[in-house]
Formats: C-alpha cells, structure tokens, sequence
C-alpha cells in the first residue's frame, strides 16, 4: 500500500464506510492505552532537546491527540513540542500544516513535514511545505524516493543537521 494509513487498510479489507470508522478507532483506542510501551527511536530526544531551542516543533499526525500527548508526557517530551495536530481534527495533514503554519506565523520555506510514509511526502507537497522523507520508519526507502521527497535522511541524528543547514542557507 502507498497510502499506508489505517483508512487505507480497512478499505483494501473491504469494511463498510461505518466498520472502517470503528477498526480505525480501534485502533487508535489499543495505541493510546498501550502507549508507554512504545519507545523511541535512539536519539529522539536529545534531537528533539536540541531543536525545540531553535525551532517550533510540531506533531502533525494521522493518530489521535489525547494518544500522543499522552505519549509525549509518557517520554518527558511534551516541553520541546509546541503542538500536537492529530486526527481529531477531521482536516487532511496539509491543511492542519497550513493551520498550524498560520498559528506560530511561520513560512512556507521554513517548514518541514518529516515523515515515513508516502502520504506524507504527498501531504507536504499539498500543502507546499518541505518533504523530509526518513527512512527508518515505516515504508521501505525505495517507496520513498518514487515518491521524490525534497530531502531523504538515513538517520534520526539528520534531522537537526538538515534544518540547522537549511537555516544557514536560506539566511543568506
């Protein structure tokens, strides 16, 4: 599947519009109940220490609010996020992006969605923001790159070298 969201899976499953709604709540009930046995990627936290400095950071996710939230306090990261954008909001991902753009009064070019899946490479895109493809996460790295992100990271410590390096740049 391209589109790798619990959606798209209860379609290519064959649930009716109302079963998909709750296999999709479903989910994301067991998600947020199971929460702090979910851990991190290595060096998430330091990263995400290192550019809440610098930058507003923001959680824009096809999961639900109270679940990362939870998840962020859970992790003691909850400080260095700014926002939390999730599906509760009943907004495609650009537009909680344009939303959240419009919030914290930030432009275009210094936006970055990062992400692991395909329909977040097409969601930045929609929303005409920078595509941060990361290839340790969910979707393999060469459904990725067909989908040609703005920038492609082979590992978590890249993120904050790319926007501090994209900051350096686009200051000129």
């Amino acid at each position: 599947m391209d589109n790798m969201t619990f959606e798209s899976l209860g379609i290519l499953m064959g649930l009716s519009k109302d079963e998909n709604q709750a296999f999709i709540g479903c989910v994301f009930d067991r998600l947020t109940a199971g929460v702090e046995r979910l851990s991190l990627f290595p060096g998430i936290r330091r990263i995400l220490k290192r550019l809440s400095k610098d930058h507003v950071l923001a959680v824009v996710t096809a999961n639900s609010e109270e679940g990362v939230l939870k998840l962020l306090a859970n992790k003691g990261l909850s400080k260095h996020i700014s926002a939390v954008a999730g599906r509760d909001q009943n907004r495609s991902k650009s537009d909680r992006i344009r939303a959240l753009m419009k919030r914290f009064a930030v432009q275009r070019k210094w936006t970055y969605l990062i992400g692991d899946t395909v329909s977040d490479i097409v969601e930045a895109r929609a929303a005409r923001v920078n595509s941060v493809a990361v290839t340790w996460g969910f979707q393999a790295r060469w459904r990725l790159l067909r989908e040609g992100p703005d920038f492609v990271l082979e590992r978590p410590e890249e993120i904050a070298d790319l926007l501090e390096e994209r900051a350096k740049v686009l200051n000129l």
